[in-house]
């Protein structure tokens, strides 16, 4: 049974890769939610069965085993009761920048001054990317100080025989 929900898991995964959506569905189903999902698994399909899963809920691109020493620490640990709950992450996270922002919010009516905000907002957007490339100039000329440094040693470096 567990080995038949994992691979319904693992194909959910492969078909869509929001695993929030995923969370939601396991948390308030009743355990057929994911019914069918097995059937997108290649039973030719060289894949690992477990892999490392990040605090977020994500599996890495590559097909990256678990080693067998991580699986027998997990299983301890949930077989001792000393596994953590697992909580949903927020909805919805902000930025800083969006907190403090005093454009529209979505689903706030367009109004009249709709336009404005978007021209003033594009502005805003111009004069910040503008910020970044001389930034990035300036880490490009750094690197490129760097790289003339290096090989100013490799040139002057003796040679040994």
């Amino acid at each position: 049974m567990v080995y038949r929900r994992w691979i319904e898991v693992l194909g959910f995964s492969d078909r869509y890769l929001n695993t929030r959506i995923l969370a939601e569905l396991m948390t308030r189903g009743d355990g057929t939610e994911l019914a069918g999902y097995d059937t997108h698994i290649s039973p030719a399909e060289r894949r690992p069965l477990l892999t490392p899963i990040d605090r977020w809920g994500h599996t890495p691109l590559t097909a990256t085993a678990l080693s067998a020493r991580a699986i027998a620490d997990i299983a301890a640990v949930h077989l001792h009761g000393g596994a953590s709950v697992h909580r949903l992450p927020d909805k919805q996270v902000r930025s800083a920048a969006a907190e403090h922002s005093d454009e529209a919010t979505i689903g706030e009516p367009l109004g009249s001054a709709y336009h404005q905000r978007g021209i003033d907002a594009r502005k805003n957007a111009h004069t910040t990317l503008t910020e970044a490339l001389s930034i990035l100039d300036d880490v490009e000329d750094r690197a490129d100080r760097l790289v003339a440094d290096l090989l100013r040693l490799v040139e002057t470096a003796p040679t040994v025989d």
